[in-house]
């Protein structure tokens, strides 16, 4: 039964790194300089993944239209211009939008 177990575990970690995420969520509310939310714009976001304060581990650029309620939302990772998998998670690492 304990071999059952183990196998059984085994199975299961395996099972899931098929399906492992490579990116995450990513939301905001784009506003004015008046600080109304810009509705149905078409806008430029640049997302940079940044170790320390000068080293870049990763960078996207994504043109996305915002919602009726200036709301945008996409998965970092997907729109890739340099290689997600290659981040070195164990950093202090730090998201700049822009």
């Amino acid at each position: 039964m304990k071999l059952f177990r183990h196998f059984f575990l085994l199975f299961i970690l395996s099972f899931s790194s098929l399906f492992a995420q490579e990116g995450f969520y990513y939301q905001a509310v784009i506003k004015n300089t008046d600080g109304s939310p810009l509705k149905e714009t078409p806008v430029k976001i640049r997302i940079r993944i940044i170790e320390g304060t000068t080293t870049l581990q990763y960078e996207e650029e994504r043109e996305v239209t915002t919602s009726r309620e200036g709301f945008v939302s996409f998965i970092i990772g997907e729109g890739a211009t340099t290689d997600f998998t290659s981040i070195n998670w164990q950093g202090e690492l730090y998201l700049q939008d822009e």
